[in-house]
């Protein structure tokens, strides 16, 4: 298994092993100085360094708009890169805050409320933009002033029936 492969690997499980602990009942909030070393976050310069890695350059950019407290609009646009097969996004995604310069996994509003994602799969046509609209009321509320984002992962089907996934990330700020 390549290197790149391994890094996005674990960074997917640091993200699930996160989610389920917010599902379970454990704060997503920002935890004090001793709990904060030992948390597997990794920074936004090593997310970028790994978004780089040119075998998994699926020419993929997203960008918020109509940004509110209650959702936002997210279009995501692909033009060149190396996808081997069809590119499709699913409705789960995370949302982190920044705050210190780390990012940290969003509160949800209701702690003991699981989250019922829709099964859609949306396909990414070869270069061209989609859209979708994300409305997280129902999981964190409304948002308080501050930077976030958006954990959103696309997959490319090759052909072999095997799926590769990457995460990709929309940046906005609530004023």
């Amino acid at each position: 298994m390549k290197d790149s492969t391994r890094a996005i690997l674990a960074i997917f499980i640091v993200m699930v092993v996160v989610y389920i602990s917010v599902l379970f009942g454990q704060s997503g909030s920002v935890p004090d100085e001793a709990e904060n070393e030992s948390l597997p976050v990794l920074s936004q310069i090593q997310y970028s360094a790994l978004m780089a890695d040119s075998d998994l350059d699926w020419g993929i950019a997203l960008s918020a708009e109509n940004v509110t407290e209650t959702g936002l609009t997210v279009t995501c646009k692909q033009s060149g890169g190396k996808a081997s097969g069809e590119l499709s996004v699913q409705s789960p995604y995370v949302l982190d805050v920044l705050n210190d310069g780390q990012w940290f996994v969003a509160d949800l509003a209701d702690p003991h409320k699981v989250p019922q994602w829709p099964d859609e799969i949306r396909t990414i046509e070869k270069e061209s933009s989609t859209s979708w609209n994300v409305d997280w009321s129902v999981l964190y509320g409304s948002l308080k002033p501050g930077s976030y984002r958006i954990s959103q992962e696309i997959s490319d089907a090759e052909e072999s029936d095997e799926s590769v996934t990457n995460t990709y990330f929309v940046y906005f700020t609530i004023e």
